[in-house]
């Protein structure tokens, strides 16, 4: 009897235990960040800008309850010799406290990504356990924190608006989408080096404030930015990563243009095995299949058509592919994963021969050769009504 009134009490004791909320965090009394933006400064410093969601009124319950709330946004600067004095000086122009939990995007300038700085960040978000795992990364030409001061048409929210843009673009594939998870297993990984989605400040002559546009994207090696590819480089990136996605090829045919939409694209990377190879080389088999969806020609497409709009799509593919590459080698970065694949398949003879100095001699002087297969399965719509 006292065993089973012994354990009764321990459930009891341990059910008060764990009702409790003993970390609750009041939502008057936080000054939330969702966008941040990291720069250089003159004399090595770096600059701070965080984009928050404070409160004009205070809740007067305490259980944090939202509709007492109205969120405004404030974007505030702080410079300090490193990133952590930086985001102390930020914390002297808020009254609460900065915080991490509903961080969506950060956002690198060109220098801050090529200095010293960006791997101290990297050191300190994976640090702080406050931090969100799956906030974006962006990287931008200039500075960074003139983003945070701009308006998107028709968006009520920064952090949202660009959060979608990079959905769109990575859909798209424009560009892509990158989380700091993402980032490191690509820093961690053997053989393939990280990118990080580009946004582009378009100026056009009838508007007075500049447009925001996801497109291409910034290669790295290791944690040090190294320069840009643009969208059609992107595409053939993420394709032989064999990133899922709806892209649009136009590409001349005869008296108009087509445009084709890819429904499945897969692609296979082999590193090629010969004995008296001097230099690695690979094979990239890449299978498609897609659909017409414009012709903007005079003509009616009719089923004859198809085996010469699948070749100059084939062409098309084979085009960007290589111009993925090609980009690729001349930043002397292995953004695509070539040396993973040999590391996969030789590991001692990739860490014995090639490691050290893949990205700088050994991965420019690879060769590929690109095979294509492309498959037409629907005409679609052309210019003509039915």
């Amino acid at each position: 009897m006292k065993k089973k009134y012994g354990g009764l009490l321990l459930i009891l004791l341990c059910s008060c235990l764990l009702s409790g909320c003993w970390d609750y965090h009041e939502l008057d009394k936080e000054a939330v960040i969702s966008l941040f933006a990291y720069d250089l400064a003159d004399h090595d410093r770096t600059i701070a800008t965080a984009f928050l969601q404070t409160t004009q009124k205070a809740s007067q319950s305490g259980s944090g309850d939202a509709s007492a709330t109205s969120p405004t946004p404030e974007v505030i600067t702080a410079k300090g010799a490193h990133l952590y004095e930086a985001i102390k000086n930020l914390s002297l122009y808020v009254p609460y406290e900065l915080t991490f939990h509903h961080h969506v995007l950060s956002i690198l300038g060109e220098k801050f990504a090529q200095s010293h700085h960006f791997k101290d960040t990297l050191d300190r978000i994976t640090r702080v356990g406050k931090t969100r795992r799956r906030g974006l990364f962006a990287i931008t030409s200039g500075k960074a924190s003139r983003i945070l001061h701009l308006k998107l048409p028709l968006a009520d929210d920064l952090s949202s608006a660009l959060y979608s843009l990079m959905d769109n673009a990575a859909m798209q594939q424009y560009s892509t989408r990158v989380d700091l998870n993402d980032f490191l297993f690509d820093l961690t990984t053997v053989g393939i080096e990280p990118i990080i989605p580009r946004i582009l400040t378009l100026h056009e002559d009838n508007s007075s404030s500049p447009i925001l546009k996801v497109s291409g994207c910034g290669a790295f090696r290791h944690a040090t930015f190294v320069g840009w590819l643009n969208a059609e480089q992107t595409r053939g990136l993420l394709w032989l990563r064999n990133r899922p996605g709806k892209s649009l090829l136009r590409f001349p045919w005869q008296d108009g243009t087509i445009v084709v939409e890819s429904e499945d694209l897969q692609t296979n990377i082999q590193a090629q095995s010969k004995k008296k190879m001097t230099t690695p080389s690979f094979r990239i088999d890449v299978h498609c299949a897609g659909k017409i969806v414009m012709y903007t020609g005079d003509r009616v497409l009719t089923t004859e058509d198809i085996p010469s709009i699948q070749h100059a799509w084939k062409k098309e593919i084979e085009h960007t592919v290589f111009s993925a590459i090609q980009r690729a080698k001349k930043l002397r970065t292995d953004v695509i994963g070539f040396g993973n694949v040999l590391y996969c398949t030789k590991p001692r003879l990739y860490k014995a021969k090639y490691m050290a100095k893949w990205d700088e001699r050994f991965f420019p002087q690879s060769t590929m050769m690109i095979h294509v297969e492309s498959k037409i399965i629907a005409i679609g719509m052309t210019n003509h009504r039915p």
